[in-house]
């Protein structure tokens, strides 16, 4: 973690040593004074836990666990959560620390409705990329703290457009899944690493640049 430059980069494995020490921290340092409320509440809040670990600040008094008869300080809770959510990493990955991705955590799923709730359907039609980024991200992954998978990319720019609007031709677009609605086609899927390296395509709009790109092309015939 001290050599890390603080980008949420798919294949590094310190932003998910990062994330899984800010929700255990929270948790250390919240859940006891709200109880049964707060799993409702559990999120990454930044300015919060920085009132909270600045040195001499009041809310420092949030680091003592109120169900101990002892006084916890923020030292403690801090190093506490890290240890805490190392041991549960190397638990849902492995021990060795260096081979943990955060893509393989950070997962965005475009969930298929309805067949994502059928399990034998559900890997057919939804589609699912490891992603980069992160809640303080420019290239946004927001997590949910108290989900089930608490590290899956929960909420991103799906669609992406950068307009130019002196010559639109050149402007670029970017979706997470595909162009095609079938399952089977090679382009269902066809845009989502694209979309998770943040790469961007161009759509031609003048009839000429249309011909020229085509490669299929469905007629409509009425019957009869």
């Amino acid at each position: 973690m001290r050599g890390w430059d603080g980008r949420m980069v798919a294949d590094a494995p310190q932003p998910l040593i990062f994330i899984a020490w800010l929700r255990t921290l929270d948790r250390l340092i919240d859940a006891d004074e709200l109880g049964p409320v707060f799993k409702q509440s559990w999120r990454i809040r930044p300015q919060f836990l920085r009132a909270v670990l600045t040195p001499g600040s009041a809310a420092a008094a949030w680091c003592d666990d109120v169900t101990t008869p002892v006084r916890e300080d923020c030292a403690g809770r801090v190093a506490l959560a890290l240890a805490q959510s190392a041991a549960a990493l190397a638990h849902r990955f492995g021990p060795d620390a260096s081979a943990w991705r955060w893509g393989r955590a950070h997962v965005a799923r475009s969930v298929h409705r309805p067949f994502d709730a059928v399990p034998g359907l559900r890997a057919i039609f939804d589609v699912t990329v490891e992603s980069p980024g992160g809640p303080f991200t420019l290239d946004r992954g927001l997590t949910e703290f108290a989900s089930d998978d608490p590290y899956v990319n929960r909420h991103a720019a799906a669609f992406r457009g950068i307009y130019d609007l002196a010559e639109p031709d050149r402007s670029r677009f970017m979706l997470p899944t595909g162009q095609s609605g079938n399952p089977m086609s090679a382009d269902y899927r066809r845009f989502a690493q694209g979309w998770a390296k943040g790469k961007t395509i161009a759509i031609a709009t003048g009839r000429a640049a249309l011909a020229r790109a085509v490669r299929h092309r469905l007629v409509i015939v009425p019957a009869g």
